[in-house]
């Protein structure tokens, strides 16, 4: 099974990051009663930064840490996401991911809501029916807390899969591959979804 993420892995997150990070500070600012400033701050000790680093870390999981509403964060960046500002030139092709589809089973896994993901699957103008799932903040965690490592351990079970037939395709070691190596899959990080075709060659 291949268990892929989506932002900056189906496509150029450098198209949207700017205006997604301005929403995650001021949604944190708000939410906990603190300055731009502060909240800059408090995003960047936990691994949330400005700029993307194979090293940056979910927005989304650091605020279900902190105990934020989640439901709120769900229609407030939902509300204020703009697909179009994606490159379609830059994103996977579906048939690249139907020939992965060909290969064994695929999961999309993400920390973004489900409502923008399909947004994002229809602007990019792949079909979601090629994944078998869809992992998500807001979708198939049980209420829990949305962790990478425990919606892997949730795929895992639902799908009878040992971690060891895992593989996990992300742009960021710490949030896409980490989570997996820790259960005893593997993982692959690509720097863009151009790469998504050497990888296809690959397996």
């Amino acid at each position: 099974m291949i268990i892929f993420d989506l932002d900056g892995t189906l496509y150029d997150l450098k198209d949207v990051h700017s205006s997604n990070y301005v929403l995650q500070v001021e949604f944190l600012q708000r939410n906990m009663g603190i300055t731009y400033a502060e909240a800059v701050h408090r995003l960047e000790q936990n691994g949330v930064y400005p700029v993307i680093t194979n090293q940056s870390k979910s927005a989304t999981e650091y605020f279900a840490r902190l105990g934020l509403d989640m439901e709120q964060w769900k229609q407030y960046r939902e509300s204020h996401y703009d697909a179009s500002k994606i490159d379609k030139s830059k994103a996977v092709p579906n048939s690249t991911i139907k020939e992965f589809a060909e290969i064994c089973p695929l999961v999309l896994l993400s920390s973004n809501s489900y409502e923008n993901i399909l947004k994002i699957l229809d602007y990019i103008e792949i079909d979601s029916k090629l994944f078998k799932a869809i992992y998500c903040s807001d979708n198939t965690l049980l209420n829990e807390p949305f962790n990478k490592k425990r919606a892997i351990q949730i795929i895992s079970h639902d799908f009878k899969v040992d971690y060891c037939n895992m593989l996990s395709i992300g742009d960021r070691y710490q949030t896409d591959v980490a989570p997996i190596e820790e259960l005893g899959g593997n993982g692959i990080v690509i720097n863009h979804p151009t790469q998504l075709p050497l990888v296809l060659d690959e397996l």
